[in-house]
C-alpha cells in the first residue's frame, strides 16, 4: 500500500470515522481502538468500527499501490493534530505503517495495533429509492416521541418502510415511502439513530447482511439491525378503527398544548394531565395548576367522517405525551381519534412522512 493525501482532509476524515469508536479514556479498550486505512484507485478510505457499527470516509489521494493498513486510533489522531506537514505519504511495511512528509522526508512508523479491524465492504446491491433525509427525520421523531426508547423497530413491506418505537405508555409509527427493498424486520439501536443524525446521507442500501448501508459523496455508513423481538405487537393499536375522528390544524394544536404546559409549569418528572372534551366541532383542552387555577384552549375541528352530532366525549392524557405526539407529525393537519371510555388517544397524519402516535389515557 502506497498513497499520498492532504493532511487536513485526512484529519477531518479521521475525526468523522472516530465518532463510532468509544471515547472514554477509562475504558479498558481505549488504548486498543483502531482505524483502517485502505488505498483504492484515486482515493484513501478511513474506516472506523465499533462492533457492527461502522463508518468509512473517503478522500482524494494519489495511490501508487492499493492495499490496507490498520493504525492505532489514539496515537494516529494525536500525530495528525501535532504534525505541521501539508501532505502525508502512507506506506505499508512488514512491521507496520510508515507515515512521511514528502517535502521534508520526516517520517513516523506505527506498529500494527493489538486489535483487528473487521473488513468493511459496501455490498454490491443497488441502492433503494428511499430518502435518507426522510429516514433520518423519521427515526429521530419516532425515538424522541417516546422518550427513553433504546431502539426503533424497522418494518419493510417492500413498498414502504415503517419505523416504530414505544416505551409501553405510548407508541409511534412513521412511514417512509420508497421502493426497491425487500421485506425485512429488525431493531435500529439508539447509537445508529444518533449516527444517522450526524451524517446527512441520502440513500440506503440493501439489508441482506443484517445492516442498513448509507452512502454519500464522500462516505459510507453501516448501521446494524439488532436481532431481538420488539417489545409489543404494534398493529392492533396502530390500525384500529375509532368512532370519533376529528381533523385539527397541527400548528394550532401544538401552540395550544404548549401554552397549557407553560401555565401548568410542568415538572418533567410529573405527568401533568390534560383534560379534553369534544363537543360538536370544538375540542377543548384544559390543565389545572394546584392553587393557581385552570387554563382552557379551544380548537375548531372538522369531523373526518362528516358527522357532527355525537354526544360530548371527554378524554385525558399526559401533557408531555400529547406534546411529544404532536411533534412527530410533519403534515399541516392531524386527525385526532377517540373512543368512549378509558381508551388510548390516537393522532394520525399523512403527507410525505405519514405518522401515527398512540398515547395511553390518564385516569382522573
Amino acid at each position: 500500500m502506497e498513497a499520498i493525501c492532504d493532511v487536513s482532509a485526512l484529519r477531518r476524515a479521521v475525526a468523522a470515522a472516530g465518532e463510532v469508536i468509544p471515547h472514554s479514556s477509562e475504558s479498558a479498550l481505549a488504548a486498543y481502538t483502531a482505524l483502517l486505512l485502505r488505498a483504492r484507485p484515486e482515493r484513501l478510505e478511513v474506516i472506523g468500527v465499533d462492533g457492527d457499527l461502522a463508518i468509512g470516509i473517503h478522500i482524494p489521494a494519489t495511490v501508487t499501490t492499493a492495499g490496507q493498513q490498520p493504525l492505532p486510533y489514539r496515537a494516529f489522531q494525536r500525530w495528525l493534530d501535532a504534525t505541521s506537514a501539508t501532505q502525508v505519504a502512507v506506506t505499508r511495511e512488514t512491521g507496520g505503517a510508515l507515515l512521511s512528509d514528502p517535502d521534508t522526508g520526516h517520517h513516523t512508523r506505527f506498529y500494527p495495533p493489538a486489535v483487528t479491524v473487521p473488513d468493511f465492504t459496501l455490498p454490491a446491491q443497488e441502492p433503494v429509492a428511499i430518502s435518507g433525509y426522510g429516514l433520518r427525520r423519521a427515526a429521530r421523531n419516532v425515538q424522541r416521541s417516546v422518550g427513553a426508547a433504546d431502539a426503533v423497530q424497522l418494518r419493510s413491506t417492500g413498498r414502504e418502510l415503517a419505523l416504530v418505537a414505544t416505551d409501553n405508555h405510548r407508541l409511534t409509527r412513521v412511514v417512509v415511502p420508497g421502493s426497491g427493498f425487500g421485506r425485512f424486520e429488525g431493531l435500529l439501536p439508539t447509537a445508529g439513530v444518533s449516527l444517522l443524525e450526524q451524517h446527512p446521507l441520502e440513500a440506503v442500501g440493501d439489508i441482506g447482511d443484517g445492516a442498513l448501508w448509507f452512502h454519500g459523496p464522500d462516505r459510507v455508513l453501516r448501521v446494524p439491525l439488532v436481532d431481538r423481538p420488539f417489545p409489543l405487537e404494534a398493529g392492533e393499536l396502530l390500525d384500529r378503527d375509532a368512532p370519533v375522528r376529528l381533523e385539527l390544524d397541527r400548528g394550532d394544536a401544538t401552540a395550544a398544548v404548549g401554552e397549557l404546559g407553560a401555565f401548568a409549569g410542568e415538572d418533567p418528572e410529573e405527568l401533568v394531565p390534560v383534560r379534553g372534551r369534544v363537543e360538536g366541532q370544538t375540542v377543548t383542552f384544559s390543565v389545572d395548576q394546584r392553587g393557581v387555577g385552570r387554563a382552557n384552549r379551544q380548537l375548531t375541528a372538522r369531523h373526518a367522517d362528516g358527522v357532527d352530532s355525537q354526544p360530548p366525549l371527554p378524554f385525558a392524557v399526559s401533557w408531555r405525551f400529547l406534546s411529544d405526539a404532536l411533534e412527530v407529525h410533519t403534515a399541516d393537519t392531524v386527525t385526532l381519534e377517540l373512543q368512549e371510555g378509558v381508551k388510548p388517544v390516537v393522532l394520525r397524519s399523512g403527507g410525505q412522512l405519514p405518522a401515527t402516535a398512540v398515547v395511553s389515557p390518564v385516569l382522573l
